[in-house]
């Protein structure tokens, strides 16, 4: 079943990059790749000839509008990414608050 997340980026995609959600160009690409793995292909090559073309829209398509939508589900792992960069955070902020408590005990003595 389709996530939010998976609808909006596949309408974005279609939309955008027509050409590389392509059944044919996606065959296409992975018979090149095989070939690369197998060492009939030169990678280098493969890269150089994807990415003249897919450079070229990015950069016709870098100030598109990025319309919001709203979606109803979380992003997978986000909350633990965040929870791992707030971790110096709230470690700073005990020591900040353990270091008040310090200074406010040795001024009363």
């Amino acid at each position: 079943m389709p996530t939010d997340v998976g609808r909006v980026v596949n309408k974005f995609l279609t939309e955008h990059f027509t050409r590389y959600v392509d059944y044919g160009f996606t065959a296409h690409l992975e018979d090149e790749l095989d070939e690369v793995s197998e060492g009939k292909r030169d990678w280098i090559g493969v890269m150089e000839e994807f990415w003249k073309g897919f450079s070229i829209l990015i950069k016709e398509k870098a100030n598109i509008d990025r319309p919001v939508e709203l979606i109803n589900e979380s992003c997978p792992g986000v909350r633990q990414a965040a929870r791992k960069k707030a971790q110096p955070l709230r470690q700073l902020h005990q020591l900040h608050q353990l270091s008040r408590v310090q200074i406010q005990t040795q001024s009363q003595r």
